[in-house]
C-alpha cells in the first residue's frame, strides 16, 4: 500500500490564497449586487424603491412592473423576432434555405406608402442631378 504524500502550502501561499479569496469575493459582490438590487426593486412597491432605502428583500411585494412590461406589445414582437432569428440560424447550420414571405407584414399588401418618400414618389425612379454633375436617387 502506497502512502499518499500531500504537499503542504507554505505560509506565503496561504496568505496569498486568503488575499486572493477576499479580492474575488469583493469582485463578485461588486458585480452581483446591482443585479440583486434590480431584482428586489422590480418586485417591490415603487414608493419604497424611490425612498432610497437599502433593499435586501422585496418591500411591499408587487409584480405590477412585470405585468406592465409583459402587456407591452413590443416585448412580444421582440420575442417572436428572436425565435425567427434562432430558426434561421438553425437552418443555416444545417445548410437549409429559408425564404421569408412578408406579405402579411404591416403595410405589406395594403398599398400604403411605407418608404418615407415625399409626395408618394419613388425616389429611385426619378434620378436627380447633383452639383458635381453625377446622377443620384432623389
Amino acid at each position: 500500500m502506497m502512502k499518499s504524500h500531500k504537499i503542504r502550502d507554505s505560509v506565503t501561499d496561504r496568505i496569498f490564497n486568503v488575499f486572493l479569496t477576499i479580492i474575488c469575493a469583493g469582485a463578485l459582490l461588486i458585480a452581483f449586487y446591482p443585479l440583486y438590487f434590480v431584482l428586489m426593486a422590480s418586485m417591490s412597491d415603487p414608493q419604497y424603491v424611490n425612498s432610497g432605502r437599502f433593499l435586501l428583500y422585496p418591500a411591499g411585494f408587487t409584480l405590477e412592473g412585470y405585468q406592465q412590461v409583459l402587456a407591452d406589445e413590443r416585448v412580444w414582437i421582440g420575442y417572436v423576432n428572436s425565435i425567427i432569428y434562432r430558426c434561421i440560424d438553425w437552418c443555416e447550420k444545417y445548410h437549409l434555405y429559408v425564404f421569408l414571405d412578408l406579405h402579411g407584414a404591416p403595410g405589406g399588401q395594403t398599398g400604403a406608402h411605407i418608404d418615407d418618400s415625399i409626395d408618394n414618389t419613388q425616389s429611385y425612379m426619378h434620378p436627380v442631378k447633383r452639383e458635381d454633375g453625377k446622377l443620384t436617387s432623389g
